[in-house]
């Protein structure tokens, strides 16, 4: 089992506190969706080539 993080453990905590019997979005078994990094949007804007 891999070794969890101190700020993992701190989401899993509010989450439980603030959303008992909800969940945790993990997008398996969607389509249409991926998880991508925040950063995505500007790595895609600077790799566009200005014309």
């Amino acid at each position: 089992m891999a070794k969890r993080t101190v700020g993992a453990e701190k989401r899993e905590r509010l989450r439980n506190e603030f959303f008992k019997d909800e969940d945790a979005w993990t997008g398996e078994n969607e389509k249409g969706w991926f998880k991508a990094p925040r950063t995505l949007r500007l790595y895609l804007s600077c790799s566009h080539p200005k014309s």
